[in-house]
């Protein structure tokens, strides 16, 4: 695998998914936990900022017991990761280390290694998730 700081980064593109006929407001906030959502109605939902639901998933609802359960599909449980962790851009590493702590006594044993993790998350168009470009060497200096 790559060195950390060489790792690619992902975040959820919160600007540009809903160009998919779908609202990634609505996408985020039936993530919420149960109490959460209990204010909301498909009207509300529809008319807010995503980064509202974004929040509150990672102040909140992310500590959870039901928040991400063993069974949760993988691609689900990446995506909860990153809205857990207020959509800060995360690496491979960062999510599978997460979900390895998260599970580490699953009933459910699966493949969670960066490198699988990596793969999906190069795959996970459907979640709105998108590589974060790497800086212009020029500006890094």
């Amino acid at each position: 695998m790559e060195e950390t700081e060489k790792a690619h980064r992902y975040v959820i593109d919160l600007d540009t998914a809903d160009g998919d006929n779908r609202s990634l407001a609505a996408t985020i906030a039936w993530r919420k936990c149960y109490a959460c959502r209990q204010g909301d109605t498909d009207e509300s939902v529809l008319a807010s900022d995503p980064r509202e639901h974004l929040a509150q998933i990672a102040k909140q609802c992310s500590d959870t017991p039901d928040y991400l359960l063993q069974d949760t599909p993988i691609k689900e449980a990446i995506f909860r990761v990153i809205l857990a962790g207020g959509n800060e851009p995360a690496t491979a590493e960062k999510v599978s280390g997460d979900l390895m702590s998260r599970w580490a006594m699953s009933a459910y044993p699966r493949e969670l290694s960066p490198a699988v993790i990596g793969k999906l998350l190069d795959h996970s168009q459907g979640y709105s998730i998108v590589k974060v470009p790497d800086p212009d060497p020029e500006e890094a200096e």
